[in-house]
């Protein structure tokens, strides 16, 4: 008999032994001071995974990873692992990696072709959407016949697609994948879609030794640090790449240049204020033939489709609640799998419009791995600062010292009508920022997860 999940209820987190309960309300607050044990805490993860993880919307796949019946692949929702596999009527299924009969993942495979997946440990199948169609040595071994239904992988119960970027969510009663985003959608949807729809032409994972928030927050909000933390790698790409800027004054934003976005789903994106020579989509590690397909072809794609206003806003990072990541500026996509909470995986995926000309998506997967890749110039100066910051928190007292998120307070809605929703009149800001940790904390002080 299936059970009614409770409806979600204020609560207090419980105390635990040795300690106070954690005081979530600094984040609710628009000041944004927050209590730096949201990293380091094993209750606050669990909690995660079960009321932010459990209820959210999480990129699966993408569909070109999916180009016929019976290609999967694997990834996590949380910590729990998926398979996503491409059904025989075209559609995704998505279900846990993970064998009904004592728990063994059905594959361990990243990605292959399969008819059926097959438990290495006992020899139970499952079909290609996670339908257990054989019991070895049933008739032998059990008294009954093992029911199918019941005994089957558990299975995504919500999927979506939203051009070609495959979601999902545990939470049956969740609005679609495009309503969760509210007016997020009218930044977010040019930047997933492309000419002749969009094309992963590239995946690389590597552990990070700090919490998933940290990267996620810095794509919603932090254009603070661009100036700064990779003041070496900015002088280096000025001396070495055709068409970059030649001083540090055109390759930095003034502070008060751009906008932010943010919204109550703890959606950001950061608007920059660029140079003209990368202006409207030009990326600054990019070779010119990847540049002059993104100002040409793949522009006059977006202006028809969307509009002079969505085609001509440039926006360098920004962040789908809760682990999504998307990098125009680099043509990448991360998701930031959580591993504990002092430890998470970085995927990340190099997307192109899928009818670019092969040297075109060659010269971005190369621009994209010199700049943003595992050991790219600038990702080693992000991870340095996250595992940095994670180090410090192993002492005592520093966990105790809350932290200054109080960046522009201020957020308006624009006077002329070119970015709906609410935005900061900087993209140097922590708006988005606070937007995401007031999501996340009242998810996380909330009963009633699927």
């Amino acid at each position: 008999m299936q059970r009614d999940c409770p409806g979600p209820t204020a609560r207090v987190l419980p105390t635990r032994p040795g300690g106070p309960p954690l005081d979530l309300s600094p984040l609710l607050e628009e000041r944004g001071r927050v209590d730096p044990r949201i990293y380091v805490d094993p209750e606050v993860y669990e909690l995660e995974q079960e009321r932010v993880f459990g209820r959210s919307w999480l990129f699966l796949a993408h569909e070109s990873q999916l180009k016929r019946p019976g290609d999967f692949i694997t990834t996590y929702m949380g910590e729990d692992p998926i398979i996503v596999s491409r059904q025989d009527d075209g559609s995704v299924a998505a279900f846990l990696n993970q064998c009904r009969h004592r728990g063994m993942r059905l594959t361990q495979e990243d990605a292959g072709h399969t008819r059926v997946f097959t438990c290495t440990y006992h020899g139970w199948t499952y079909d290609r959407g996670g339908r257990l169609s054989s019991v070895r040595d049933e008739r032998e071994l059990y008294r009954c016949p093992v029911d199918r239904d019941r005994w089957s992988a558990v299975r995504v119960p919500r999927v979506e697609s939203f051009h070609g970027f495959v979601f999902g969510t545990w939470d049956e009663h969740a609005p679609s994948f495009r309503d969760s985003l509210g007016d997020a959608a009218w930044y977010f949807e040019p930047l997933l879609d492309g000419v002749g729809g969009t094309e992963v032409i590239g995946v690389t994972k590597w552990t990070v030794h700090c919490n998933w928030k940290f990267g996620a927050e810095q794509f919603a909000s932090d254009g603070y640090h661009f100036g700064m933390s990779h003041l070496s790698a900015l002088k280096a790409l000025m001396s070495q790449v055709p068409g970059a800027p030649r001083t540090m004054q055109e390759a930095t934003p003034p502070p008060d240049g751009g906008r932010q976005f943010k919204n109550a789903q703890g959606h950001g994106a950061m608007m920059a204020a660029l140079p003209p020579n990368l202006m409207r989509g030009a990326r600054l590690a990019f070779e010119p033939k990847a540049n002059e397909w993104l100002l040409g072809p793949r522009q006059d794609f977006l202006v028809r489709k969307y509009g002079e206003a969505r085609a001509s806003v440039f926006i360098p990072a920004s962040n789908l609640f809760p682990n999504m990541g998307i990098l125009p500026a680099a043509n990448a996509l991360r998701v930031w799998q959580p591993k504990g909470p002092e430890q998470m995986e970085v995927w990340s995926y190099v997307i192109a419009d899928a009818d670019a000309p092969a040297d075109v998506k060659q010269a971005i997967r190369l621009g994209n791995q010199r700049t943003f890749g595992s050991t790219g110039i600038f990702e080693q100066d992000d991870t340095h600062n996250w595992t940095e910051i994670q180090r410090v928190l192993k002492g005592r007292r520093a966990r105790r010292e809350i932290f200054n998120m109080e960046m522009d307070s201020g957020t308006q809605q624009d006077a002329e009508g070119r970015f709906p929703g609410t935005t900061a009149n900087r993209s140097s800001s922590e708006v988005a920022a606070r937007a995401f940790y007031r999501r996340w904390a009242s998810l996380l002080s909330t009963e009633g997860a699927p």
